[in-house]
Parts: C-alpha cells; structure tokens; sequence
C-alpha cells in the first residue's frame, strides 16, 4: 500500500502439479471474475499466451486493473487497487516484469501429471479452492485497508 497515492498492489502465485491445472485455474478464475458484480471489461496485454485480465470497480470507489497468466505449472497474478481509474499502466508493467522473471516451470514438464505414462490426469481441487479463497482475503484486506485509509485522511 502506497498512502500518497492511495494505491496497493497485490501479488501471488500458485503452483499446481502441471500445465492442465494452472491453465484450468485460469479458466476458472477469469470467468468467476466475468460474473462478478465489479466486472466492467477485459484488459489486453500482448507478449503473453495464456493470460486474462480484467478492470473492476470497487464500492463506493475504487478500481482494479489485473492480470492473471500460466507459465508452466503456475498460475500468477498481479493487480493494483487504486481511488483513481489510473493504474492499468502499472499492471501491464508488474505482469510483463513478473512474467519474464518467473521461471519457465517450478516441477520439471516430465514429472507433470498430462504428461506421466498411464497415469490419470489428477487435479488437486482442495489446493486450488484453498488458493482461490487465500487471494479473495488477501484482495479484500487490501481493499479495505485502502479504503479505510482513503476515509480517515
């Protein structure tokens, strides 16, 4: 949280078994984001294939520019909270920075699940609630430390 310009960031990563999972958590992700009551468009960004983002308005003010992207078997997110429809700019930074830092895979192609001779894919769906619900507090403390902060000055 950024107080003099009343901006915070929020980040996270989760790591699945293989590719199939983070790329099915995406899915899930974006379209929860879709139906959800703040949902005002997609924000596109170029360089990166497996990818969302979305803009979002906060109640009674405030907005979310983020972006969540696979690469290799982790899911990555990055989105900025701010009072002013100002940020997109800084999440398109943040992303394309995290996303040519991570690596290219944290559980070698070989090891994953899809890829595991006569083996059933798996998918951990306690893992995956257990995240989602994890960046859904962390998302909301940020928002409303902020808007906390933003009333009392």
């Amino acid at each position: 949280v950024q107080r003099s310009t009343g901006r915070a960031v929020v980040e996270f990563v989760i790591a699945f078994e293989g590719g199939r999972g983070a790329k099915s958590w995406l899915g899930f992700e974006a379209t929860a984001d879709k139906n959800g009551p703040g949902y005002k468009h997609s924000n596109s960004l170029t360089g990166i294939d497996a990818y969302y983002g979305a803009h979002l308005t906060l109640t009674p003010s405030g907005f979310v520019d983020a972006f969540s992207f696979v690469k290799g078997n982790d899911m990555f997110g990055v989105g900025f909270v701010s009072a002013k429809d100002n940020v997109l700019p800084l999440a398109k930074s943040q992303t394309m920075a995290q996303y040519r830092s991570a690596p290219a895979e944290t559980i070698p192609k070989a090891k994953w699940p899809e890829n595991a001779p006569s083996q059933r894919p798996q998918t951990n769906f306690l893992g995956a609630i257990i995240g989602g619900v994890l960046v859904l507090v962390i998302v909301g403390g940020i928002i409303r430390l902020v808007m906390v902060r933003r009333r009392s000055t």
